[in-house]
Formats: C-alpha cells, sequence, structure tokens
C-alpha cells in the first residue's frame, strides 16, 4: 500500500514538475511550440497567425500572418494604386534575427511609402529557411502567385544553385522527360509524413516536447539545418569561395537551376544575387539572354565588408551568420532603388 502511494505521489509532483517547466520555458521565450504544420501542396509549411520568437546569433520577435508567412495581415485582392512586390528566397530573405520593424523588406516599404505619389508599395517577406532555387521556384507556382505579385525578387546565392534540399516534406520538382515541362511532384515520403502527423500535436501544444523532437532530430540528421536554413551554425569564411571549384554533381545542380529559368516570367521576375561569393558566369549569362533583370549586391555587401562593417557579424553574441541590423539598413536602400527602377512608367 505505501509503495503504490508513493507511486502515485511521484506520478504527480513529476507532472507538476513538468507543468512547471512548460510554463517557465515557454513564458521566457527559452524555447517555444513548433512553428511547423503540413499543407498538401506546399508539405512543410508555417502555422497562421503565430508569433514567434528567434534567439541565436540575433534576436527577434516575429508574427507569421494568417496566411503562414511572415508580416502584417495581408488582403489578397490588390488596390489599384497598390504596387506588391514579393521577395523569395532562403532563411536570409526570411530574417528571423531581426523584429520585423528592423527587417530590410519592411525599410525598403517605409522608404519607396515616404514619396508623396498616390502610389503604395507592398513587400511581402516569402523567404522561407532552407530553400535551394528548385524550391523557390515551386514556391512562387503553387503559392506565392496567389498573391498576385507586379514582381517577384529572387534573392539567391551560390549555394542555392548548387545544393540539394533533402526535405522529404517539401515538394520536388522534376521535368517530363518528353514534353519537357515542370511537374511539382507531391508523392511525400509516407513513413516521414506519418511520423510528422503523429508529433504534429504534441510539438506544436508542448515546448518541451518540441524542444525534444529537434535534440533528437539533430542528433540523427543536424536537423537544425533544416529549421534554420542553409547557412546553420557554418562559418561563412570556410565556404567556397571559387565558383571554379564547383564539382561535378554541384555544376549539374547549376545546369538545372538554369533550365528552370525557362518557366519563370523574365517580365515579373528579377534575380539579385545575395552573398559576397559571384554566381557562376553560366547562370548569370543564362540570366542575361533569356532577358531577366540582375543585380549583385553582393559587391555592396564585400564594399561594406572592407571599409566599415561586416554585415553577418554580430557583437551582441558575437557570432557571425545572417545580416546584422546595419546590412538590413543598407540592403533596405539599395532593394528600394531597384524596386523603383523597375515599377515606375
Amino acid at each position: 500500500m505505501r509503495f503504490f502511494k508513493e507511486t502515485i505521489y511521484f506520478i504527480i509532483s513529476s507532472v507538476l514538475v513538468l507543468l512547471v517547466c512548460e510554463f517557465f520555458v515557454r513564458s521566457s521565450n527559452l524555447g517555444q511550440v513548433s512553428s511547423t504544420e503540413f499543407v498538401d501542396e506546399l508539405g512543410r509549411a508555417k502555422r497562421k497567425n503565430m508569433d514567434f520568437v528567434y534567439f541565436n546569433e540575433g534576436f527577434g520577435v516575429v508574427s507569421y500572418n494568417e496566411h503562414g508567412f511572415l508580416g502584417n495581415s495581408v488582403e489578397i485582392k490588390k488596390r489599384d494604386n497598390l504596387v506588391r512586390i514579393a521577395l523569395v528566397g532562403d532563411s536570409f530573405v526570411e530574417s528571423l534575427q531581426v523584429f520585423s520593424r528592423d527587417y530590410f523588406g519592411k525599410l525598403a516599404e517605409d522608404l519607396l511609402n515616404n514619396d508623396l505619389d498616390d502610389r503604395k508599395y507592398e513587400i511581402l517577406n516569402m523567404g522561407r529557411s532552407g530553400f535551394v532555387f528548385p524550391d523557390m521556384y515551386i514556391y512562387q507556382k503553387v503559392y506565392v502567385e496567389n498573391f498576385n505579385p507586379d514582381k517577384i525578387f529572387y534573392f539567391i546565392s551560390l549555394e542555392d544553385l548548387t545544393a540539394k534540399n533533402n526535405d522529404p516534406l517539401l515538394p520536388k520538382l522534376m521535368i517530363d522527360t518528353i514534353s519537357g515541362s515542370p511537374i511539382i511532384d507531391v508523392n511525400y515520403n509516407k513513413e516521414e509524413l506519418r511520423a510528422f502527423m503523429i508529433s504534429k500535436k504534441a510539438i506544436q501544444n508542448s515546448a518541451l516536447l518540441n524542444m525534444t523532437n529537434i535534440a533528437r532530430k539533430r542528433l540523427k540528421n543536424d536537423y537544425m539545418g533544416l529549421l534554420f536554413g542553409k547557412f546553420g551554425q557554418r562559418d561563412p569564411k570556410k565556404a567556397s569561395q571559387e565558383t571554379n571549384s564547383l564539382t561535378s554533381d554541384e555544376l549539374k545542380q547549376v545546369k538545372r537551376s538554369i533550365g528552370i529559368l525557362d518557366f519563370i516570367d523574365p517580365s515579373k521576375a528579377i534575380f539579385i544575387n545575395r552573398d559576397s561569393i559571384a554566381l557562376p558566369q553560366s547562370f548569370t549569362g543564362a540570366l542575361k539572354n533569356k532577358g531577366f533583370k540582375y543585380y549583385d549586391l553582393g559587391e555592396t555587401l564585400k564594399l561594406q565588408t572592407k571599409n566599415v562593417f561586416d554585415p553577418n557579424y554580430w557583437n551582441v553574441t558575437n557570432k557571425r551568420g545572417h545580416w546584422n541590423h546595419a546590412a538590413h539598413k543598407v540592403l533596405a536602400k539599395e532593394l528600394a532603388k531597384i524596386i523603383e527602377d523597375n515599377t515606375l512608367k
């Protein structure tokens, strides 16, 4: 009888301790519930109407809106005097490391809307951590175009053209061998999908369980790279500095990326190199030949690094990573100029 009572007391006290820990972790934002959802046509996506706190090299408190992307509420139907710009890219475009008010897209939007012109600009943050170029194209076709943007800005790096995203819960781009047309394959890995759906309720409602799940997957296959982008904790100084040092597999990926350009409208899409490492000449040459506008912000970033500040260094955490606040301000001015040049008639 005594053993039974002690067992009950142990179970009750353990549950109370876990509840207190859960409350503390969530209220202090040391950990959070999962921000991930599953959508048939998008695969792994973001939950709608959810606040998110990020702390790594930088610190940001952001909100996913009613459509599941970062930013304020957006009406799908545009007003007549509204110019809508969609920024597509990876974790650098998503920019969880800064508050929304410090985001380069928001700063550029404010600069553009300071004019007395009746025309108003709206810049949508369509960045997704971990995306590579084929993922960005799929995202444009199945999601971004629903918002009818006037221009779509692809922020890409060398890594976006050479890396593969092996997330089993994202759609894959296939090319029909007969017609040459793109096919978006949504035949997700059944085991991975089943595991996600089983754990979804738990990790979406418990910060402790979500932290445990992230730790488990990180030990298994470096899951942090999936959550927070290709960049992860890697020192960019260790990245390849020469496009001519690409492996045969990477060159194949670049060739595949060039093929994707045939399915993108050059009158609507604008390409930007967001990194200080040059893009392959074969890709930039294809952009020119196919009539795309192309801008290299890498030169701007290199100039800042040489003469002013390191755009990837965070003094507060003594880490290098995504763009810091100073970089967002510089990029906002450059982006505003590019948008003006491509939207004013």
